[in-house]
């Protein structure tokens, strides 16, 4: 089978997605090598495996508290502190509505 010129790379971008929160081991141990935790084996992901046993895992990221940074930084190629979108929700201004919190 020849390779192709150009890799497909697929990117999951999840809201809310834990680290153990699927059936492929994203944590690992000093070495490097996967650990498996018992959430691990209670989510049922098996397209994700199928994909993480093809390809690349890559295990060595970072997260913020909400998504508005991850987004900035995939769609610019930049660190989200260089947009200022590092923490986006203001509970105490601009999430108050008839839809967010109350006072």
């Amino acid at each position: 089978m020849q390779s192709p010129d150009k890799p497909n790379v697929i990117v999951f971008l999840v809201d809310d997605l834990g680290l153990m929160d699927t059936q492929v081991p994203f944590l690992t141990d000093g070495s490097g090598n996967p650990v498996r935790y018992p959430l691990n084996d209670w989510y049922r992901t098996p397209a994700m495996e199928r994909l993480a046993n093809q390809g690349t895992r890559f295990s060595t990221f970072y997260a913020h508290s909400v998504s508005s940074p991850t987004r900035t930084s995939i769609m610019t190629g930049q660190n989200a502190t260089r947009h200022r979108t590092t923490n986006w929700i203001n509970s105490e201004s601009n999430n108050k509505t008839s839809f967010g919190p109350s006072d």
